[in-house]
């Protein structure tokens, strides 16, 4: 059974390697977010609650609409017995906290809203409007967001490549849900975060294949409805390639995770894309290692 208070997440995958490897990132000071990408229901919160909950870190949640406006996110000034008083917005709050912010659908928000989250994702830094205020995070923080890429997503993007290349991605899928019902249910599974167990890759190792695959998807038009992937997308997946040498996994499993989650996932979650992705970095990798 769970324990009190324990969301009851089951990893299918590498999730918490990717998410820990972002963390490992964030705290060198190279900023990085992290976007959960799946449709509605497969376990995107409860993922994050998860994590909060590994780590010991609170979350301060936003849930993506229309309505959410800068003065909801960041903050504004209010009038209180004659006088104007500023109250912070949930972001900087997070950031001053070394919490988790989870951004729960991003493509809901406002242009003017993903602008803010772009920038935090690329710097790290908060600069509010107006006033001149800057919020640097306090070790902990973790930027993260969600969004939901079926159906009209894919043919109309609601938010920018360049934004989601700010990102490093996880896929949520629906056939992942067993694992987490039978957990919530009492199937007396445990959860644990991965340890660091060796030491870092170096992050140049396959910086010529991941080089060439870009290429090759820019050919090829993967992913769908968004831009090839970009310098700084390319510089991700070689700083998490080395951060995931060292959790664990397999030097090809690294190679092949490190791309996909900083290059293709943030956009795209399309399974013929993922094939035909690793089907190039197999490519490459055996052209080198040849």
């Amino acid at each position: 059974m769970l324990e009190e208070g324990e969301p009851g997440y089951v990893p299918v995958d590498r999730e918490f390697e990717i998410a820990l490897a972002v963390d490992a990132l964030n705290s060198g000071g190279y900023h990085v977010g992290l976007m959960l990408v799946g449709p509605t229901g497969t376990g995107k919160t409860l993922f994050v609650r998860e994590l909060a909950y590994l780590l010991g870190r609170p979350v301060v949640r936003v849930l993506g609409s229309r309505e959410l406006s800068l003065r909801d996110l960041i903050g504004g000034w209010e009038l209180r017995q004659g006088k104007s008083v500023w109250t912070t917005g949930a972001l900087p709050r997070a950031m001053e906290e070394g919490a988790i912010f989870y951004f729960d659908e991003l493509a809901e928000a406002r242009p003017d809203v993903q602008a803010v989250i772009h920038s935090v994702a690329d710097s790290g830094i908060l600069h509010v409007p107006r006033t001149g205020a800057v919020y640097a995070p306090r070790e902990g923080f973790l930027l993260v967001a969600s969004y939901n890429p079926v159906g009209k997503y894919y043919m109309e993007p609601r938010i920018r490549s360049s934004t989601l290349q700010r990102f490093v991605g996880i896929p949520f899928r629906r056939r992942y849900l067993e694992g987490v019902l039978r957990r919530r249910l009492g199937g007396g599974i445990r959860v644990s975060l991965p340890r660091r167990i060796a030491d870092r890759g170096d992050p140049t190792e396959h910086l010529s294949s991941y080089l060439a695959v870009a290429g090759e998807m820019e050919k090829a038009g993967i992913p769908k409805g968004h831009e090839p992937p970009s310098m700084r997308a390319i510089e991700t997946a070689a700083r998490m390639y080395s951060e995931l040498s060292s959790l664990g996994l397999k030097r090809e499993e690294a190679y092949e995770l490190a791309f996909l989650s900083a290059c293709l996932w943030p956009m795209s979650i399309d399974e013929e894309e993922e094939k035909a992705v690793k089907a190039l970095l197999r490519l490459h990798l055996s052209e080198v290692q040849g």
